[in-house]
């Protein structure tokens, strides 16, 4: 093994069990090739986790077999099986039931229980050749768990590395051995070994329950942090650590010791005779999971606890490394059971220990958005509470189904058995969280090991469970199809309540229907999806007020089943959000501050609705000050769970235009009056109605690696306090449409091209407000915004975004982490036409160009939630005078120099500067 090179090389000696071969005649052996499904990106790699992949763009791993020998030393030639991950090897007849494969693997530079990423290797197991599992009749079948085996295994490491083995070491290589060193190990009944290598291993442990549980770091551990731990709890300031000093790794280990301690007091960890000594946990370069079982160990996120310090940040992530220790625990005193059972039926106890202890802590029930209701109103919480896209999302909101896994566990490959979390969260609906409770302490205690054989001996009908449960989520949708209250005779009120089930509702999942009565008073119904529609009713004393079907949100609706929100049809009443601000553009222009501008825009609706919109917006800008009403309705495939794809809406535009001389000192005068006067010269009051109709697909607006987007609007605008009658006024009026469309295009990870244009034209008296403009950071950055005003534009530009790094980890005091830098290299061409016509669209020196560069430094505040920093700095081009050249005077109108200014500078050249908070694009 080269862990610098990236490389494994070896001999795998399989050896069949018994009646794996026919007595008489040759024998085939399907040989499968883990390390080749990473030669492919999975399928759960998309523009938002591809950098919790792969640190530097897709890296292809694999493994090539490089011999094939039998027992005799004859030469075998491996066959195509028509799975790439599998190959046929044929023993002839008279042979030992044994084969010798050579192999190099090559590990890719990637995030998980498989990959290389700052010299630390991991290889979390079927790193080299491996038999496939015998399905029910004998024959190997590629598709099921593999099997428990016996393993021998010699492995030679290079000098200068520290080797950990199935948990076990590490063992240091010096630097001055030249042949490297050497490490055998044996185990039987056992999953296949798993190897970590770094420079060098730090420890730290603790011991509890009989327990002892280290802790290693490729990292040296930090300092304990200047603070009593026990100060403070919650939101308490005692609670909050010095900054400069948290100790990460040494929560970590007090809470799993705290955590032994109460299970073994609840009787939820395995019997001293069958509980294990010892439990290692090794710190690795992790993305998509905070927590990951390999064989012997438990590797835990090097971004662990990486949160704001404090004690309700960090128990979110306490849950997952407790639920970690105590299945792997458990794993190890279910020995007699298979592989892949041991592993969910192990996370399953955990799940459900783990819960029973947040219930004894006080804490059960914890999730995010318990804290995130109290910000709904900024855009980026909203998005969080119903579309999330944080890493780790699962913890944060109490999901029994995985959304962002990596699949890498060996035990799962090439099937869709879940996790174990899913499968506790079927027994509890089903039997209550008081008998599930049951069944895994009688799993634990090993009156039985099977989950259905737990169940029978409680005297619990078992019937589909948990088989129903080990495949595919089923995809289907709940429907509260209608509800009543009628009154009775004798007093009081018989309510019911019908649901249905569309799509594949045989699994049997137990749902809780939620009925608030009109005293206030709760009744709780339990629906078994087995009868897809179905009445439930009862008495009460007061009427029904309000239904939800599954208000914790346990069942995982399919979106492709609905045009709304999975839940929007699982409530009587939708209530109103708060409202959020979907825009917050605070547009600082670092050269001329007077040009800055604030452009609040937020929207009302429904929650879970994805169709109505209603939206308010206040903007100040450099022509004036103004607010609007508008009505959007969405429409189209969703974009996530919390925007249409497609959408439409009017708007109610009052705008109050600023008099005198305007636009950061220019005099100019869009069109003149008869009588010479100039309708810019004072204030004037206009109301603005229009429409648009757009779409856009983008999915991860941080950082879009493709889609497009088309907008098409149309306004007209009047005066209020000018009147149509008095000619001399020159009474400001325009009728108009503008349309914008980009497309984004992404030949390899990390290196994104979008090419934008865009039109816009307006009929009429216009102030120098309505014109339009090219001076904006979305189109010409390099331009003023009182620069190249026109009656038409014509615009296009392109823009190539390039990623420096996006593994970083830069604590800025705990309350962001820089985590990205991208650099974005653009430029863009546009032309305006004359004031008082639609003349002089092309002409040269109404021709604009610019080029800039701008950087994007990708945070992640407190921890969890994505944002962005952008700072763009554009030069314009132009001609003046007759030479193409840096336009350093801006032209307010450039046939008339009363209007001309000087740019301003910055490091002795003309540009223009932007501090924004979202990307262009």
């Amino acid at each position: 093994m080269r862990p610098e090179e990236a490389a494994v090389e070896g001999e795998a000696r399989l050896v069949p069990g018994d009646g794996a071969c026919p007595v008489a005649g040759p024998c085939r052996l399907l040989v499968r090739l883990y390390p080749r499904r990473f030669a492919r990106e999975p399928d759960g790699c998309n523009e938002r986790t591809a950098w919790w992949y792969y640190p530097s763009g897709f890296d292809a791993g694999g493994i090539d077999l490089t011999s094939c020998r039998t027992a005799s030393g004859a030469e075998c030639v491996p066959e195509p099986s028509g799975d790439p991950e599998a190959v046929w090897v044929e023993i002839p007849a008279g042979e030992a039931p044994e084969v010798r494969l050579g192999f190099r693997v090559r590990v890719p530079e990637r995030f998980g229980a498989f990959g290389l990423v700052d010299d630390v290797l991991v290889l979390g197991g079927g790193w080299h050749p491996l038999l496939a599992a015998r399905g029910a009749g004998g024959a190997p079948d590629p598709n099921a768990p593999l099997e428990r085996t016996d393993y021998v295994l010699r492995v030679t490491f290079g000098p200068g590395w520290e080797l950990i083995v199935d948990g076990e070491g590490p063992w240091a290589c010096a630097a001055t051995a030249g042949e490297g060193c050497r490490v055998e190990r044996a185990s039987q009944a056992s999953e296949p070994p798993s190897l970590v290598a770094a420079p060098q291993w730090h420890e730290r442990s603790v011991e509890a329950a009989g327990v002892r549980v280290r802790l290693l770091s490729p990292e040296p551990f930090r300092e304990p942090a200047s603070y009593a731990v026990r100060a403070g709890r919650g939101l308490d300031p005692g609670s909050v650590p010095d900054l400069g000093s948290v100790d990460r790794s040494g929560w970590m280990l007090r809470r799993v010791a705290a955590t032994l301690a109460a299970l073994d007091e609840e009787n939820l960890l395995p019997p001293p005779e069958r509980r294990a000594a010892e439990v290692t946990l090794v710190e690795a370069p992790l993305r998509l999971e905070l927590t990951l079982g390999v064989s012997g160990a438990v590797l835990v996120s090097d971004r662990a606890y990486e949160l704001f310090p404090i004690e309700p940040f960090f128990r979110f992530q306490d849950a997952d490394v407790q639920r970690a220790v105590l299945a792997e625990l458990e794993r190890r005193a279910l020995s007699d059971l298979p592989q892949a059972e041991a592993r969910w039926t192990a996370e399953t106890v955990a799940a459900g220990a783990v819960e029973r202890l947040d219930q004894r802590e006080g804490a059960a029930g914890r999730r995010a958005q318990d804290w995130l209701q109290y910000g709904a109103f900024l855009p980026v919480i909203d998005q969080m509470l119903y579309a999330p896209t944080m890493q780790f999302r699962d913890l944060y909101y109490g999901g029994v189904e995985e959304s962002d896994a990596s699949r890498d566990e060996l035990w799962r490959w090439g099937t869709s058995l879940p996790r174990g979390r899913r499968l506790w969260a079927k027994l509890r609906d089903r039997y209550g969280a008081d008998r599930a409770l049951d069944t895994i302490r009688a799993v634990v205690a090993a009156r039985t090991v099977r989950l259905a054989d737990a169940l029978a001996s409680l005297g619990l009908d078992a019937t589909g469970f948990p088989e129903n449960w080990l495949g595919d989520y089923p995809s289907l949708n709940l429907r509260l199809d209608g509800w009543s209250s009628e009154p009775l005779e004798g007093g009081g009120w018989r309510v019911r309540v019908r649901v249905r089930c569309d799509g594949a509702c045989g699994a049997g999942e137990f749902v809780v229907v939620r009925v608030r009565l009109a005293d206030d008073a709760v009744r709780e119904l339990s629906w078994d999806t087995r009868s897809p529609e179905t009445e439930l009713a009862f008495d009460a004393v007061a009427p029904a007020a309000a239904v939800e079907i599954d208000p914790d949100g346990r069942v995982r609706q399919d979106p492709a089943r609905t045009d709304n929100h999975p839940r929007a049809d699982d409530v009587s009443d939708l209530p109103w959000r708060p409202p959020v601000f979907e825009k917050i553009k605070l547009g600082l222009d670092l050269t001329t501050i007077e040009n800055s501008e604030i452009d609040l825009d937020f929207v009302m609706r429904r929650r879970y609705d994805l169709h109505q919109f209603f939206g308010g917006r206040l903007v100040r800008d450099l022509w004036g000050v103004g607010g609007s009403v508008s009505y959007v309705y969405g429409f189209g495939p969703p974009r996530d769970l919390n925007r249409p794809t497609w959408s439409a809406s009017g708007y109610l535009l009052v705008f109050h235009h600023f008099g005198g001389s305007g636009a950061a000192g220019s005099a100019d005068c869009a069109n003149p009056a008869p009588d010479g006067s100039c309708p810019g010269d004072e204030p004037v009051t206009t109301m603005e109605l229009g429409g648009f109709v757009g779409h856009d697909d983008r999915w991860f607006d941080l950082n879009p690696a493709g889609g497009w987007y088309a907008g098409l609007r149309a306004a007209g605008a009047f005066p209020l306090d000018r009147s149509f009658d008095d000619p001399e006024a020159a009474p400001p009026w325009f009728v108009g449409g503008a349309g914008r469309a980009f497309y984004l295009w992404s030949p390899a990870q990390h290196h994104t091209f979008a090419l934008f244009g865009g039109f816009g034209i307006v009929y009429g008296e216009p102030t120098r407000g309505q014109l339009e403009s090219l001076g904006n950071r979305y189109q010409l950055p390099g331009l003023e915004p009182d620069e190249a005003l026109g009656l038409a534009k014509l615009y296009a530009g392109v823009e190539y975004r390039h990623v420096f790094t996006w593994d970083l980890d830069v604590n800025l005091f705990h309350v962001a982490w820089l985590r990205g830098i991208q650099g974005v290299l653009f430029g863009g061409f546009g032309t305006a036409s004359e004031r008082a016509s639609l003349g002089g669209l092309f002409e040269p020196e109404r021709i604009f160009l610019d080029a800039g560069y701008g950087l994007r430094l990708f945070l992640d505040y407190a921890g969890v939630q994505t944002g962005i920093i952008a700072l763009d700095a554009a030069v314009p081009f132009g001609v003046l005078d007759g030479e193409f050249g840096v336009l350093g005077t801006v032209r307010g109108d450039p046939s008339d120099e009363t209007t001309w200014r000087r740019r301003p500078r910055l490091f002795g050249l003309p540009m223009r500067v932007h501090l924004t908070f979202n990307q262009t694009f």
